[in-house]
């Protein structure tokens, strides 16, 4: 997950051995029988890599961190690994081959937010966004508000963290589900105001004391 393409996000996925997406299966069989079929596949690295990706979609929304009014939908993905991390990633399909194949599956936007040096923006943006091939190269931001003309990922990678940072000691992030809202830094430092989601994301809280 590359701070530098966080203005290309589409959706947020968390592993299906993530403790949320436990508690939100105990109320939903479809979303536990999606849960059982990622364990029999296997959810080693060797075996994620040869797999379909799938996912299932929980209703849940992520509050985009820079973009105000902006969400994406939260997936179970059987291609998140639950030891990486916390579990919990942001996909942006325009420059991750992986996300591209599971936005084209489930009909999610793609957004192109890094662009060759020198080339017209606008035009591989419409190029990008309308194939099926992830720009994975070097290049330099668009579409990304204070990062547009940072090179991508060294200095836009830096700015964004920057702002990340600064800006979550003002104003935390959220998930906003149609079982509460969870605040804190995407899926994971969180407080919710369900009863459901709040001991599994609490246990989960990196970034700050959960309040």
């Amino acid at each position: 997950t590359r701070p530098d393409t966080l203005f290309g996000a589409s959706f947020c996925a968390i592993s299906a051995q993530h403790p949320l997406a436990a508690k939100l299966a105990e109320r939903d069989t479809a979303l536990a029988d999606f849960i059982a079929e990622c364990s029999r596949i296997g959810t080693s690295t060797a075996a994620i890599e040869t797999a379909e990706k799938m996912g299932f979609d929980t209703g849940l929304k992520a509050r985009h961190p820079f973009v105000k009014g902006a969400s994406v939908p939260v997936f179970v993905a059987n291609f998140v690994l639950m030891d990486y991390g916390t579990g919990a990633i942001f996909g942006c399909p325009g420059h991750d081959e992986r996300d591209m194949e599971f936005a084209r599956k489930y009909k999610l936007p793609v957004h192109c937010v890094v662009a060759p040096a020198g080339a017209d923006a606008a035009a591989f943006a419409k190029d990008l966004e309308t194939g099926n091939v992830a720009f994975t190269d070097d290049g330099v931001a668009v579409n990304s508000d204070f990062l547009n003309g940072l090179r991508s990922p060294m200095q836009s990678a830096r700015r964004s963290q920057s702002w990340s940072l600064s800006a979550s000691a003002r104003a935390p992030c959220s998930i906003v589900c149609a079982i509460g809202a969870c605040r804190g830094s995407a899926i994971g430092a969180a407080r919710s105001r369900s009863s459901i989601a709040r001991s599994a994301v609490r246990s989960r809280c990196r970034t700050r004391t959960c309040r």
